[in-house]
């Protein structure tokens, strides 16, 4: 039979590595999106200047 100390420690590291896939799901995404802001400006930057000439 398996202890409660057991059953409680792999809930404890069950939650815990929940948590942490959540969190670097969301600092992914998070850089994914920045990533893809500085495309945006830079390609709204250089087709402004392609304009001007």
């Amino acid at each position: 039979m398996i202890s409660t100390g057991t059953l409680m420690l792999c809930k404890a590291l069950l939650t815990a590595g929940a948590i942490m896939g959540f969190l670097l799901r969301e600092l992914w995404l998070l850089r994914r999106m920045k990533r893809e802001d500085k495309a945006r400006k830079a390609e709204a930057a250089g087709a402004a200047r392609t304009t001007d000439c």
